[in-house]
């Protein structure tokens, strides 16, 4: 991990450069339709370093979806919902009131500058035209975002 020459080095900036950012969600969202963020890590980055973004999560829906009519998508993106889009899955989810479509994907960010970065990811129903999406979480399930750096 680089710093900075003169850089002031607190034990928690220490940590987090060694061992990511992750942020759990323990409880369902909001039913949605439009793209929404779900999730919010927030890293201190170097230039140069390259991170690995895991996300794990339960995708649910409000009605049973038909196939190929009936789709979520799924972004990882930085800053925001509008923010440059790393990675995007599209897929029909499973009606549940307490589960879902297990989901989870993995995918790398390279910083370009010394900062402090926000990476999203963002859900939304891609086509239908009564269908909600959600995050489904609990204690016992939660649905997580990790940032965290790799060796270059």
């Amino acid at each position: 991990m680089a710093f900075l020459t003169g850089q002031r080095l607190s034990a928690d900036l220490l940590n987090q450069n060694l061992q990511g950012v992750t942020t759990a969600v323990v409880t369902d969202s909001a039913a949605i339709s439009a793209e929404t963020v779900g999730i919010t890590v927030v890293i201190a980055v170097t230039a140069g370093q390259t991170y690995g973004i895991t996300v794990k999560a339960t995708i649910g829906s409000s009605a049973v979806g038909t196939l190929g009519t009936n789709l979520a998508i799924v972004r990882i993106r930085e800053d925001s919902v509008s923010g440059n889009q790393l990675s995007q899955d599209v897929f029909t989810p499973l009606t549940s009131a307490s589960a879902g479509f297990a989901y989870s994907t993995y995918t790398e960010y390279t910083a370009a500058s010394t900062t402090t970065k926000t990476i999203v990811f963002t859900f939304a129903r891609n086509t239908a035209t009564t269908e909600t999406y959600i995050i489904r979480a609990a204690a016992n399930r939660p649905t997580f975002m990790r940032v965290q750096p790799l060796v270059n």
